[in-house]
């Protein structure tokens, strides 16, 4: 079915607005509050609320790309609140709640497929794509975060030579680089590499490239081509200062800069990252001045908190790193 100009704005502005409404509620209910009566009738209107809009969107639209997910959203909705008028348990509610998840990354995927077979007819008009991707507190997550890097910098510290770093980081990038390759050819080699990963990764992560691929690349780079300490500065920056951020951010982060980025988390990040840096060159910081060590960690820390509060469609765990070692390096080399 040809649909015309207006009806194309007209299927744009329902998808956008009802994947918004998805992403809202989806993120309530990533902390249930079961004892709380209040929030419980909350989430049960809401569900059913956003079950009928989401219903009522497949039964009118003839957008064969989205129905099978519009559908399967409904079913998900509607067992949410049967379970919370139910038993309410707790187990199913968040398998519930991380189906529901996949089933907004899915979304927002369809909707791109959507608007790129229709560019034509909505052109400069289109509203663009705000949709964020989901990223729930996930404290396994965080844990890893800093493990991984703390683990590496202690490698390089106190095991590894510059040949036998960059020989490691080299292998594993380009391990990681060409999993990403048979991930996007074979579902089946997607489904097995994910599924150890399945308590830390992210819902958008299981289909397109993750955050510790762009990792892995970006160490890589910056064992390669900066010197030391920098890279290690860049590396323990990105794994203490960027979790600390998440979790200070969505406790208290009412007060947004951009986007979903708050106040309270780009200060909790360039706290962190002043203190990692501080840290890091009494510990293992090459000869320099006071004043020149402390320009260089401060201009380090705004530079990864300026990366980290812009990055949008680049990986802050790529960007990040490699950008505060290239500062790093500046003061270290000039």
């Amino acid at each position: 079915m040809q649909l015309t100009w207006t009806q194309t704005l007209e299927i744009n502005e329902i998808l956008h607005q009802l994947a918004k409404e998805t992403y809202e509620l989806t993120t309530r209910l990533q902390k249930p509050k079961l004892k709380d009566v209040r929030w419980r009738k909350a989430m049960i209107d809401s569900c059913q609320n956003l079950a009928q809009k989401v219903r009522a969107v497949s039964d009118s639209t003839s957008i064969d790309v989205v129905i099978p997910t519009l559908e399967r959203l409904y079913e998900s909705l509607n067992e949410y609140a049967r379970t919370l008028v139910s038993d309410a348990n707790i187990r199913r509610l968040k398998e519930l709640t991380g189906t529901m998840s996949d089933l907004y990354e899915e979304l927002r995927r369809r909707i791109r497929t959507f608007r790129r077979s229709h560019k034509d007819e909505l052109g400069p008009a289109a509203k663009p794509i705000e949709l964020r991707p989901l990223k729930p507190t996930n404290y396994r997550r965080n844990l890893f975060h800093v493990g991984m890097g703390l683990f590496g910098v202690l490698m390089y510290e106190l095991v590894l030579n510059y040949q036998w770093a960059v020989g490691i980081t080299g292998i594993l990038a380009g391990s990681v680089v060409l999993l990403e390759l048979a991930r996007r050819i074979h579902p089946k080699v997607n489904w097995a590499l994910t599924l150890p990963f399945k308590h830390i990764i992210r819902p958008w992560e299981r289909n397109r490239p993750n955050s510790a691929s762009w990792y892995s690349v970006a160490v890589f780079l910056a064992v390669l081509l900066m010197p030391q300490f920098a890279a290690e500065l860049g590396v323990l920056i990105l794994a203490f200062a960027d979790p600390a951020a998440t979790l200070m951010g969505k406790r208290f982060g009412r007060k947004k800069i951009y986007q979903a980025k708050s106040f309270v988390g780009s200060a909790t990040f360039l706290v962190t990252a002043l203190l990692t840096g501080a840290i890091l060159f009494a510990l293992a910081g090459p000869e320099m001045p006071p004043v020149r060590a402390a320009g260089m960690i401060g201009t380090v820390a705004i530079t990864a908190t300026a990366t980290e509060l812009a990055c949008d469609r680049l990986d802050d765990n790529f960007a990040i790193p490699l950008l505060a070692a290239g500062v790093a390096t500046l003061w270290l080399t000039y």
